[in-house]
């Protein structure tokens, strides 16, 4: 089942809020930092506020922990095309 707080991040994205659910997200992770699923949502949020290193850098980091994990693939390759590193992103 998914947390109250990952189903108002859920509800903020829907509607695009994307600086409030990072926000929301930050505060969550700094008393939670191994929540998996708030570092994928915090991911996904940065790259579409433009943050593209940084979501790199937590994508590596989410692979590395679950490497098999299909959304986290999906969201590295959106990673690279966002950044226009089409060879990476079919490396992937």
């Amino acid at each position: 089942m998914i947390s109250p707080i990952l189903q108002r991040v859920e509800l903020l994205l829907s509607q695009s809020r994307f600086p409030e659910a990072k926000e929301l997200l930050q505060t969550h992770l700094a008393e939670n930092p191994e929540d998996f699923f708030a570092q994928f949502y915090l991911a996904t949020i940065q790259l579409q506020l433009g943050e593209k290193q940084i979501a790199r850098q937590m994508t590596e980091k989410l692979l590395l922990e679950e490497p098999e994990a299909y959304p986290v693939m999906a969201l590295a390759v959106d990673v690279e095309l966002a950044d226009e590193k089409l060879d990476k992103a079919e490396d992937l």
